[in-house]
């Protein structure tokens, strides 16, 4: 079963501004255009399909599901490795309640599981800690390792029948060198090893000379979260506001469906998201999951064909679809 929005969100520009289509208490989907255009001429335009999620007002939050892939190069030898075991235990005590699940991957320039993903009630926050606490630096720093490891964990776990909101955090100073090493590609195998749906990536950086850029761009790439941690003080803020997102999710896996109509080519989609092609010529974008009263915008740029008379009220160009399964 699947919620969808489906309505003509653009036409070819007569008019400025392409139709609302709102919804509510639930997802709202607007389209803008760039410019008003004459109908009788072929056009290159850019348009902008814009979702806004409801504010959220949850009985109960759905459990956690969790992979912290900590860095345990060299280069976190010291207070950077101090202050990050800091940051784990408190998530453990602080931040996971007795239904939710962690599971830790460890990296320098090997990568190991020193935590299956764990339900974290009284034994499963004892064996957390534990395995925190076993954790020491090594040598170099394979963090494309490290992270494709705990999104390939993340993803091979069955989902809870009840559902679940998914995400994995990754705890480095981001100076990769041994692996994959430049942010481009880092960025494009994390995309690719989601294969089955998108998830946020939460990046805490560590010391003053990690590499915010990297972290920030794998952050941004996945609907996630960046935060620079630079001592212990920092550290309650950051994660209330973590955790705070991953409880307000309003919906899961959700897919932005983006359907041209006959005539019309979607040339280009100014996106980070994955994209697959669907039939119809539509362009399937994942967006994963949404957190209350996020807005979320694609631009899209479209090439309109000439109509063999004007069309007083504009002609539907595309229709938006949002699919979320229940």
């Amino acid at each position: 079963m699947s919620q969808s929005s489906e309505q003509p969100t653009s036409s070819t520009p007569m008019q400025e501004d392409f139709v609302v289509v709102q919804y509510e208490g639930q997802m709202s989907l607007s389209c803008s255009a760039e410019k008003a255009l004459s109908s009788t001429d072929t056009h290159t335009t850019l348009a902008m399909v814009s979702l806004v999620a409801p504010v959220h007002m949850p009985v109960a939050r759905l459990p956690l599901e969790i992979v912290a892939v900590v860095d345990r190069s060299g280069s976190m030898s010291g207070p950077k490795m101090a202050n990050m075991k800091q940051t784990l235990q408190f998530l453990v005590n602080k931040g996971m309640q007795s239904g939710d699940s962690l599971a830790i991957v460890a990296f320098d320039d090997t990568v190991d599981t020193r935590l299956s993903l764990t339900i974290m009630d009284g034994s499963g926050k004892s064996e957390a800690l534990d395995a925190i606490k076993k954790i020491h630096p090594g040598r170099t720093t394979n963090l494309s390792g490290g992270l494709l490891q705990g999104i390939d964990l993340l993803q091979r776990a069955p989902a809870p029948s009840g559902g679940s909101t998914r995400a994995v955090l990754l705890f480095t100073d981001g100076i990769a060198n041994n692996g994959i090493t430049d942010n481009a590609g880092i960025l494009e195998a994390a995309r690719g090893a989601m294969t089955d749906t998108a998830m946020p990536l939460f990046m805490f950086g560590f010391g003053a000379d990690h590499n915010e850029d990297m972290l920030r761009s794998l952050a941004g790439a996945t609907n996630g979260l960046y935060y620079y941690l630079e001592k212990e003080e920092t550290i309650p803020e950051a994660f209330a506001d973590c955790l705070g997102g991953l409880v307000a999710v309003v919906a899961q896996n959700a897919t932005l469906v983006l359907t041209p109509m006959p005539g019309v080519t979607i040339s280009h989609v100014h996106a980070s998201y994955k994209q697959t092609q669907g039939g119809n010529s539509a362009i399937e974008l994942s967006l994963g999951d949404v957190y209350a009263e996020e807005e979320k915008d694609i631009v899209l740029q479209l090439s309109l064909p000439a109509l063999p008379a004007p069309a007083d009220n504009g002609a539907p160009a595309l229709v938006a679809t949002l699919r979320i399964p229940w």
